[in-house]
């Protein structure tokens, strides 16, 4: 009998400290009405995105109260995890029990392992095509967004900050993709949130590959979308296994990521069932509002930080629809298109549970080309198109800095193919940058001084062009609709001849563009 007693302490001992638990306090100890800099832990960068996007302070910035996280230890706790924004710290080696005697503590949740998907598929092949900026088989997915206009106007991501939040980055730190970010002292830094795990660079190189699409440089292989971008590697996923902090691990990469000031996160994860299928999410959890991973990402996004997920790869199977954090009110979710814009079978759909469009908007993701370190190549998935549209983000806000992460989102919803009647299998559709660009920044202030004039503005059913120029180089001359889609298309010389266009189109703003020696033109027309 002793021998059995003994058998069933030491198991409900193991199960005890098997248990991860998330104790949330009721409080921070903090007493003062007013919050400064001096309360808050965050780095100059972080405070000064904030004061530049006029965010204010709030009790969610403020540190745990250490006197809480201490009782907790002194009675045999080991914590693995703090979250400042949720007020929680997750332990293990104490049972909810007995933490009933603490009076600070409101609610005790239990962790549980969740299937992680990387939202990366079957690789396949795609055709390399010659390209002006040399982007080899990643011209494309570039110039599928107009990408390339924003690197033609040298906005590459300079200044701005990615943090990248996914599982291994296996040879980033020796590929010869990622030569030009060392060089450039443009990696700010690493940190792994997986206990067992203190390298970044170690386990898988799903990381690797999204981190090529972000700023990726192999000259005419590929070509990253914010090529010029700082960057922070955030590993919260062990990709060999499956672990009951990976949620909580990936909070903590988006509060760490918030004190180290980044701009955008960056992510191609998504996470909608539980290992081994006990207590499964249910679509109706795909709310906005119950996992911990979409509340980190929304609040992630109320700090000012432009939150872009991959929508997930369920489209093909039983679930079908996005996962979390895709489903947050305030987080990008970017779905996948072929190299022909058409949905990719894989590509999860919406809506939320809610009613909400998801995606909110998708790019190439199916033959996307990405590189593992020394040589492009190409994969299947969400995770691909994601970082795509992250890096052409940066890219945008690079251009006007002072605008907040909500309009930024704003201007690439409303910049693509259908946004002005979206569904819930392409969202807005494919965005298109240059677009955004001229909306985010104003067309008159990006337009090279030619003498040159565009009237009558508004238009009737005829467009008038001048321009003078003391060395007339062949130009091309292209209006867009508002969708982005190009109606009118010719060449012409920048002298002293005027063009008349002949302008049947539909009642609507209009965006005319005139390239020339490498110099852009560009004017907003309405008729």
């Amino acid at each position: 009998m002793k021998k059995v007693f003994l058998l069933i302490l030491v198991f409900g001992f193991c199960q005890a400290r098997s248990q991860f638990l998330r104790v949330y306090f009721k409080d921070k100890g903090y007493v003062k009405s007013n919050i400064s800099l001096s309360d808050v832990q965050l780095s100059p960068k972080a405070i000064q995105n904030r004061t530049l996007r006029n965010i204010e302070f709030d009790k969610a910035d403020l540190p745990l109260n250490e006197n809480y996280v201490v009782a907790l230890k002194n009675i045999g706790a080991t914590i693995k995890a703090k979250s400042r924004w949720f007020n929680y710290v997750l332990i293990e080696g104490v049972s909810s029990e007995q933490l009933l005697q603490f009076s600070f503590i409101s609610k005790v949740e239990e962790s549980q392992k969740y299937k992680v998907d990387f939202a990366e598929i079957k690789e396949s092949r795609s055709k390399n095509t010659a390209s002006n900026l040399n982007y080899g088989l990643s011209r494309n997915q570039i110039e599928m967004v107009r990408g390339e206009i924003l690197h033609d106007f040298n906005f590459q991501g300079q200044g701005m900050t990615i943090a990248v939040i996914d599982g291994g980055f296996r040879a980033a730190d020796t590929g010869k993709a990622f030569d030009s970010l060392w060089i450039n002292n443009r990696i700010l830094g690493t940190k792994s949130f997986v206990p067992s795990s203190s390298s970044v660079y170690s386990g898988g190189n799903h990381g690797t590959r999204v981190l090529s699409i972000l700023g990726g440089f192999l000259d005419g292989q590929i070509i990253g979308s914010a090529p010029k971008a700082n960057y922070w590697l955030l590993k919260s996923e062990l990709e060999s296994s499956e672990r009951v902090s990976e949620m909580d691990n990936w909070l903590m990469a988006a509060e760490f990521a918030d004190s180290v000031g980044a701009d955008i996160i960056s992510s191609s994860l998504g996470y909608n069932e539980f290992d081994g299928g006990n207590g499964n999410y249910l679509y109706s959890d795909m709310d906005g509002n119950t996992t911990i991973v979409t509340k980190a990402a929304d609040m992630a996004a109320s700090k000012g930080i432009l939150v872009v997920v991959s929508a997930g790869n369920e489209g093909a199977g039983s679930w079908r629809h996005i996962t979390a954090p895709a489903d947050g009110d305030s987080v990008l979710a970017i779905g996948s298109v072929t190299n022909l814009q058409n949905i990719s079978s894989f590509s999860s759909r919406g809506p939320t549970s809610d009613g909400r469009i998801k995606p909110n908007v998708v790019a190439m993701g199916q033959a996307a080309a990405n590189s593992t370190g020394n040589n492009a190549t190409v994969g299947n998935g969400t995770s691909f198109s994601c970082p795509l549209v992250s890096g052409m983000a940066a890219c945008l806000w690079q251009a006007n800095s002072t605008k907040s992460n909500m309009e930024i989102f704003g201007a690439i919803e409303s910049s693509a193919t259908i946004a002005g009647f979206p569904n819930n299998d392409y969202g807005h559709g494919i965005p298109n940058f240059e677009l955004a660009l001229y909306n985010i920044i104003g067309i008159d202030e990006q337009a090279e001084q030619w003498n040159m004039s565009v009237y009558p503005n508004p238009i009737l059913n005829e467009l008038i062009i001048s321009g003078s120029s003391q060395n007339p180089e062949l130009s091309n001359i292209s209006i867009m609709d508002s969708r982005g889609a190009i109606v009118f298309e010719t060449e012409g010389l920048v002298d002293q001849n005027e063009w008349r266009i002949d302008f049947p189109f539909p009642k609507g703003i209009y965006v005319i563009r005139v390239e020339s020696a490498g110099k852009f033109y560009s004017q907003k027309i309405v008729k």
